[in-house]
């Protein structure tokens, strides 16, 4: 992340929002029908997600959730969790979440958009149309 340096750049939120659609994807999941190594999952999670191992992820550029921040040697990465840490309880959840395929169909619509083959109120009702159809039930 840090290694850009052919121009200045920062970190920042979007004006106005109050949330923050964002996430790092199920990095850390221990699939419902467990299989004879269940026992190594757990233990990876809980390594994975001590202070001493996040403050290393955060110090290469990733986004911790339980680092020692005071630790965090990189201003680029220091602004990326000072923007994290603002929006806190605002952050929504990632777009495949709520329904299978939800972000793909997102980028899609929001491409009509953009081109102009679709309005505002178009790609709203769209976009609901496919939540709707494709939600778990």
């Amino acid at each position: 992340m840090t290694q850009i340096t052919t121009f200045d750049w920062g970190i920042f939120l979007f004006p106005g929002n109050k949330f923050n659609a964002g996430s790092g994807g199920n990095l850390w999941v221990i699939p419902s029908k467990k299989s004879a190594n269940a026992a190594l999952a757990y233990d990876f999670i809980d390594i994975t997600l001590t202070k001493s191992i996040q403050t290393i992820l955060g110090n290469a550029g990733g986004l911790p959730v339980n680092a020692d921040l005071t630790q965090i040697t990189d201003p680029k990465v220091q602004d990326l969790l000072k923007a994290f840490n603002t929006f806190g309880p605002g952050a929504a959840f990632y777009p495949d979440w709520p329904a299978a395929g939800l972000y793909d169909n997102l980028v899609s619509d929001v491409q009509d958009l953009i081109n102009g083959k679709t309005t505002p109120s178009q790609m709203l009702d769209a976009v609901a149309a496919f939540y709707n159809q494709n939600k778990p039930q």
